[in-house]
């Protein structure tokens, strides 16, 4: 098994070398300042889940009666529009916590 991944990983060292790119050169790029689309994303898609978590229970309150409400298929759309919400609250700047999380995120980088 330890055979196998030392040939798997001196292939993909192999691979990067013929491309003209090192593993260094590519930890480099990735973490170099301006280049944090990574941690955006992360920083954001945390912020996205949280929002939706904490919309749920919100989202829980609203009565599925009447004409266009209830059923099996709402319960499993109810989550799904509350996931969407908590993307677009994220999306639209939220409340913050990306911001906190991206603070985090970049600083552990530069230790």
């Amino acid at each position: 098994m330890t055979d196998a991944l030392s040939h798997m990983n001196a292939s993909l060292d192999l691979a990067r070398i013929q491309k003209g790119q090192s593993a260094a050169e590519d930890i480099t790029r990735r973490f170099q300042p301006g280049a944090n689309v990574d941690v955006d994303k992360a920083a954001t898609t945390f912020e996205a889940m949280f929002q939706g978590q904490m919309l749920a229970p919100m989202m829980d309150t609203i009565p599925t009666d009447g004409p266009f409400g209830g059923g099996p298929g709402g319960e499993m759309f109810r989550s799904m529009l509350t996931e969407e919400l908590g993307k677009e609250m994220a999306k639209s700047g939220g409340i913050g916590i990306a911001d906190m999380i991206r603070q985090e995120l970049l600083a552990l980088q530069e230790r």
